[in-house]
C-alpha cells in the first residue's frame, strides 16, 4: 500500500515569508494553529501531526491540560486576527483562500503548492478588481500521496480522502472560528477550492450540534469553486452560533462554481466506449460536477427552505476536465464572478 502523508508546515519558510496586504493561518490535522516558534520535523512526526501533542513548544506538552491549550491557541489566533485588523484598509477587499485536498508543502511530482496557487490568484483577483486587495491564506493538512499510475493508488487516494482529509478539513474550519471572529471587517470573501469547501461549511455553520466558537457575523460572499462535498451538507445552513443580525437577508452570499466535466469530482472513466461515474464512491463529490443534477437540487432547496439566503449557481465550461485550483481561478466564468 502507498503511505500516506500528513502535510506539515513546521519546516518552510512561507512560515515566516513577509508579504505586503497578506497574513497565513497555518493549521494542523486537529485545526490547531502553528506557533511562530521554529518545530523539529522529527518530533513533529512522532507526535502524529498534532500540535497539542508536541514537547518542544515550551509550556505546552503531552500533559498540558485542555484549558492551557486553548488558551494558547487563543492568544495565537488573537495575533493573526490583530495583524489583519492593523493592516487591511476600510478601502480594501478582505479575500481568504482556503486550498483543497492533497495539496504539498512545495510543489513536488507534478503538484502544485497551494503557496504558488494563491500567488497567481492573489494578482489575478487585484488585476480584476482594480485594486490593491488584501488577502488571508489558509493553509490546513489536506493530505498528499504521491502519484502513481495504478489502480492502487487511486484506492488509497479515495480512502485518504474519505477516512483523513475530510475530517481535517472539518477541524480546520472550526480552528478557523477562532481568528474569523477577531476580524473587525465587515464584508469578506471566501474562496475555495475542492476539498476547501468542507473547510469553509465547517467555519460557516454547525453540523448537529452547538461548537464552542461562534460562527461569523461578518457580511460573508462564499465563492466554491469545484466544490468536492454534496448538497446534504446544507440542510443544516442556518444551524449557526449567532442570530442573524441582517434583517430580511442572510449575512452569507453562496455561489458555487462546477464543471459538469470535472473528472476528479465526477470519478469517470470510460469502459469499453462506456462513461462510468463513481462520485459517491470514498466521499460524495456530486456538488462539484453537478452529478445527477446535484447542483440544480441545492437550488431548488434553497429556495424552499432558505428563501432569504442568496445562491447562484455558474457553470464553468471553458477549460475542460481539469480539476486544478487554476484551471477555475483563471476562468472566463471566476472573472465572470469577480465583476459581479
Amino acid at each position: 500500500m502507498f503511505s500516506q502523508e500528513n502535510v506539515s508546515y513546521a519546516q518552510t519558510y512561507i512560515r515566516s515569508e513577509k508579504i505586503e496586504n497578506v497574513t497565513r493561518v497555518f493549521l494542523d490535522k486537529n485545526g490547531d494553529v502553528y506557533p511562530r516558534s521554529d518545530i523539529d520535523e522529527n518530533l513533529f512526526r512522532n507526535a502524529n501531526y498534532e500540535l497539542k501533542k508536541l514537547s518542544s513548544l515550551g509550556s505546552v506538552n503531552t500533559y498540558t491540560s485542555y484549558r492551557t491549550w486553548q488558551k494558547r491557541q487563543n492568544e495565537l489566533s488573537e495575533k493573526l486576527a490583530s495583524k489583519v485588523n492593523g493592516e487591511v484598509s476600510s478601502g480594501q477587499n478582505l479575500y481568504i483562500f482556503i486550498h483543497g485536498f492533497r495539496k504539498p508543502v512545495a510543489p513536488i511530482n507534478g503538484d502544485t503548492s497551494a503557496h504558488d496557487d494563491y500567488g497567481i490568484m492573489r494578482e489575478r483577483i487585484n488585476q480584476a478588481t482594480g485594486q490593491e486587495n488584501y488577502f488571508l491564506e489558509i493553509y490546513w493538512d489536506g493530505m498528499y500521496l504521491k502519484p502513481d499510475h495504478s489502480l492502487k493508488f487511486i484506492v488509497s487516494l479515495g480512502k485518504m480522502f474519505k477516512k483523513q482529509a475530510i475530517t481535517n478539513a472539518q477541524n480546520a474550519g472550526l480552528g478557523l472560528r477562532k481568528v474569523i471572529s477577531k476580524i473587525e471587517k465587515n464584508d469578506i470573501t471566501v474562496i475555495t477550492h475542492s476539498l476547501g469547501a468542507e473547510v469553509a461549511i465547517s467555519l460557516l455553520f454547525n453540523d448537529e450540534e452547538e461548537e464552542e466558537d461562534a460562527t461569523p457575523h461578518q457580511r460573508i460572499n462564499i465563492c466554491m469553486a469545484a466544490p468536492a462535498i454534496s448538497k446534504k451538507e446544507f440542510r443544516s445552513y442556518y444551524n449557526r452560533s449567532l442570530e442573524n443580525p441582517f434583517i430580511g437577508r442572510d449575512n452569507y452570499n453562496l455561489t458555487i462554481i462546477y464543471n459538469e466535466e470535472d473528472l476528479v469530482l465526477s470519478k469517470a472513466y470510460k469502459f469499453l466506449g462506456v462513461k462510468l461515474s463513481f462520485s459517491r464512491r470514498y466521499g460524495n463529490t456530486r456538488l462539484g460536477c453537478n452529478c445527477g443534477n446535484e447542483a440544480y437540487e441545492l437550488e431548488d432547496y434553497f429556495k424552499k427552505h432558505f428563501p432569504s439566503s442568496p445562491i447562484q449557481l455558474i457553470h464553468a465550461t471553458s477549460f475542460g476536465a481539469s480539476h486544478h485550483s487554476l484551471s477555475y481561478f483563471g476562468s472566463e466564468e471566476f472573472m465572470l464572478y469577480l465583476a459581479e
